[in-house]
């Protein structure tokens, strides 16, 4: 059954003012949808018909007001067949402005966007890094193309938008765009900000998404294994790009350093320590936290192979595109059925080099730069062999006093 619009003119009472006059309003329903419009008309109570919901024809300007009550409720639902007529997703809050005549200068979906935007741009290199700007600039370009692939639109208002909006979204990037669980759900993350920013400048009363929740779900994370980690330092490559890439690729696997901040590393960031020892330390651009470890010997002597006097960073720039690119190369040439790349490589130090190792969370935590435990729990999965050690370690412990005490107790 169709939902159609009801429009029934009342008396606010609990707004009667002191000279004993209650205002006309205007309610407006349709489907679980309700809003009230003021129609700027004030009447005592005895001069209104509760059966015909009009003024009594004896009381003063009964004809006047009257005749605005039914001006209003044609044009409402003229507006709202409109509406229907055009299939683009609305609330009554979009009948209600147009009423009243104060959507001539509503805000836009694209205009909020792009005010956000600018406030990202402005806090690049202080609160924002460059990119989760780039990130909404490709989150603008989806919606741009959204709303002319569903709509057929180059723009929508902020009181059109509905939880059907949000619905048609999310399936616009799962199923047109192919978007995975992660990404889809970050978009619908960054437009919650944006939406939520409305709602603080009161572009917007509420929120007009119902359950807005993003739902990330946590993938395989691959990491080398002891064994593939020291195939990939030992393989002679003859190619001096692969080399290249292969050199930096195990310096992340040695010090779990970004791939922003390994690019970005220079000869400063490699200090003496508490212990006299070279330590690496840096501010993790992401993050802006700290970032200590201490270098072990491989990597030392990766810092001292492409050592060059005439170059800023420690090691050759080049983008992560084509770093992960020539990764994949080098597991192709190495047959390692996995999907490496420079995240690889961090995950690799948390758990094969560290955690594999017996060195606690907390200190992993603090050499990754991580702000909170949690996470490094996403990075540093216990693999089965640490699991097994420290079985084993409790069972030799068992053996040497619980047992012995409970056949002591027995005997």
């Amino acid at each position: 059954m169709a939902i159609t619009l009801k429009v029934l003119p009342w008396l606010y009472r609990s707004k009667t003012n002191a000279e004993g006059k209650t205002p006309i309003y205007l309610r407006m329903t349709c489907g679980n949808m309700r809003v009230e419009v003021a129609t700027g008309y004030f009447i005592k109570e005895s001069e209104w018909n509760t059966r015909s919901h009009t003024v009594n024809s004896k009381a003063p300007q009964a004809r006047q007001i009257n005749e605005h009550l039914q001006a209003l409720r044609s044009k409402a639902f003229q507006l709202y067949n409109q509406l229907v007529a055009q299939e683009k997703p609305f609330t009554l809050a979009v009948i209600k402005n147009k009423l009243t005549g104060k959507d001539k200068n509503q805000t836009t979906l694209l205009n909020a966007i792009q005010y956000h935007n600018e406030l990202v741009k402005k806090g690049i290199g202080r609160n924002y890094a460059i990119g989760t700007y780039k990130g909404y600039l490709w989150f603008t370009d989806k919606i741009k193309s959204f709303l002319m692939y569903q709509y057929k639109r180059s723009d929508i208002l902020l009181a059109e938008l509905n939880h059907r909006f949000l619905t048609e979204f999310e399936h616009y990037l799962y199923h047109h765009l192919n978007n995975q669980v992660n990404t889809v759900q970050k978009n619908i993350t960054q437009l919650r900000k944006i939406i939520n920013l409305c709602i603080d400048l009161d572009w917007l009363d509420k929120m007009p998404f119902k359950r807005i929740k993003a739902r990330p779900y946590t993938p395989k994370r691959d990491y080398l294994t002891k064994e593939e980690l020291e195939t990939i330092q030992n393989i002679e490559i003859s190619n001096k790009r692969l080399c290249t890439i292969r050199d930096k690729f195990i310096f992340q696997c040695y010090t779990g350093v970004a791939f922003i901040d390994l690019n970005n590393l220079t000869a400063s960031n490699v200090v003496k320590g508490i212990d006299g020892e070279d330590w690496l330390i840096l501010n993790r651009q992401k993050t802006k936290s700290r970032s200590t470890v201490p270098l072990l010997p491989i990597p030392k002597a990766l810092i001292n192979k492409y050592r060059d006097e005439t170059r800023e960073t420690l090691f050759p720039i080049c983008s992560n595109q084509k770093f992960n690119c020539y990764l994949k190369e080098i597991s192709l040439l190495l047959k390692i059925n996995k999907r490496i790349t420079t995240h690889t490589g961090r995950r690799t130090f948390a758990t094969s080099v560290t955690l594999s190792n017996g060195v606690p969370i907390e200190t992993v935590s603090r050499m990754l730069g991580h702000c909170d435990l949690k996470t490094t729990a996403i990075y540093a999965k216990v693999v089965d062999t640490k699991v097994s050690k420290d079985m084993e370690r409790l069972k030799h412990e068992l053996d040497g006093t619980d047992i012995k005490k409970a056949r002591n107790g027995s005997s």
